[in-house]
């Protein structure tokens, strides 16, 4: 028998399963150098366009659309499944024909974090905010550092408090220097028993020369 423990809701679950933008809307995006690239609202949490190449460039607008395509069962699928990924490059395509801009051959370091939390956590409103306050520091670190494209995190589930929250990054190296924040480093000490358990997962997209063509593959 699975005993099931309803998931807390706190104000940071508002609006995690819908776009920052829709894929029907691209036509009307205009160029701009900061873009929202995260749940968070803030614009120190907002990405600086000017500081990517032209294939991370049009990534990280692609990536405005991110979300899972099933909002249920996410957590518990591959990665490739939960998200799709073949919807991000014809994005790109787009685009590039939109901003008359050739794409160059380039890669992309995602990193998953998938977790399962104690029942005690999963259920406390308390323990919850305090997760999402570290995520919200550790995100603004990372952001400062540079490098992070797109960070998205999900609810939990009310059966056995799986989640998954995943970044993109520029490079392997940029999630590194992203990573060694202060507030991420004690941040994951002082919750490290929150969790049943956690693992993470990586990936590279390898996007050829022109977008005609992808390869997602994983790294662990």
């Amino acid at each position: 028998m699975i005993v099931q423990h309803k998931t807390a809701k706190i104000e940071e679950d508002h609006g995690l399963f819908q776009p920052i933008l829709r894929p029907s809307d691209i036509s009307k995006t205009t160029d701009t150098k900061f873009i929202q690239s995260s749940p968070y609202i803030e614009k120190e949490h907002w990405l600086d366009l000017g500081t990517l190449s032209v294939g991370h460039y049009f990534l990280s607008l692609a990536l405005q659309t991110f979300v899972p395509k099933d909002s249920v069962r996410y957590a518990h699928l591959p990665y490739a499944q939960a998200f799709d990924i073949a919807e991000i490059v014809n994005l790109i395509r787009e685009y590039s024909h939109k901003y008359h801009k050739h794409i160059p051959a380039f890669s992309a370091y995602i990193v998953a974090f998938r977790s399962v939390l104690q029942p005690e956590v999963q259920v406390s409103p308390e323990a919850r905010h305090k997760l999402a306050e570290i995520d919200k520091g550790s995100h603004l670190e990372a952001n400062v550092s540079g490098g992070l494209l797109k960070y998205w995190y999900g609810i939990p589930d009310d059966v056995f408090g799986q989640n998954l929250a995943t970044c993109w990054w520029t490079s392997k190296e940029s999630a590194r220097l992203g990573g060694a924040g202060k507030i991420h480093r004690e941040g994951l000490k002082a919750v490290r028993g929150w969790y049943k358990n956690w693992k993470i997962e990586e990936y590279e997209l390898e996007v050829i020369e022109g977008g005609s063509s992808y390869i997602f593959k994983g790294l662990s």
